[in-house]
């Protein structure tokens, strides 16, 4: 019977955990909160907010560089995107 007990007490701790966890995890990436510390909208200053979030940051990410800022143009967005590098970003989080 304490055994039931105490698995009963350890299913009911997993599940609070796993909920709290859902709960911390964000619905989209932080692409607006990226923009001027990793990238920037090219002769946009300020870029509709609704359009940032049709751009596949994730994926356009990986095509990074280590030293040069790269420009890569989204046709989702119809935005002209600055990828800072990799060392402009870490000058930018500091």
């Amino acid at each position: 019977m304490k055994i039931l007990l105490f698995l009963a007490l350890v299913v009911c701790s997993l599940q609070a955990k796993a909920q709290t966890s859902k709960e911390q995890i964000p619905l989209a990436y932080p692409v607006q909160q990226l923009l001027g510390i990793e990238y920037e909208i090219k002769d946009v200053p300020q870029p509709d907010s609704d359009r940032l979030l049709l751009i596949p940051y994730v994926e356009l990410t990986a095509q990074r560089a280590r030293e040069v800022d790269v420009e890569i143009f989204d046709p989702a967005s119809n935005y002209t995107i600055v990828l800072y590098s990799d060392v402009k970003c870490q000058q930018n989080k500091h």
